[in-house]
């Protein structure tokens, strides 16, 4: 369940997607709109092709970026916008981060 780390140029543009991620969603943050359709709707402004957000508590909102070969997850609350890009999952298609075990 540990996520394979970005190297080089894929670092780069992971970093890159991560800052992207941070500044559409920071205006809806700071003014406390915890709604995952909002941070869908923001997020959907980037051009990804497969973002998922969730409810994340009463006032977090989780996400998950499909943006192949890279993958952005993270949460925003009443504090700060966190993110991180990686490169998938072993043994595991897509960026949602697998279930149970062998």
């Amino acid at each position: 369940m540990v996520p394979f780390p970005l190297h080089g140029q894929q670092r780069c543009d992971g970093l890159a997607d991560v800052a992207k991620v941070k500044a559409v969603l920071e205006p809806i943050r700071a003014r406390g709109d915890f709604d995952p359709a909002s941070a869908q709707s923001a997020l959907s402004t980037l051009g990804f092709t497969s973002v998922r957000t969730y409810q994340n508590g009463p006032t977090g909102v989780g996400f998950v970026i499909d943006a192949a070969p890279l993958c952005v997850d993270g949460d925003m609350n009443r504090a700060e916008t966190h993110a991180y890009a990686f490169g998938g999952y072993p043994d595991h298609p897509g960026c949602e981060q697998p279930s149970g075990g062998h």
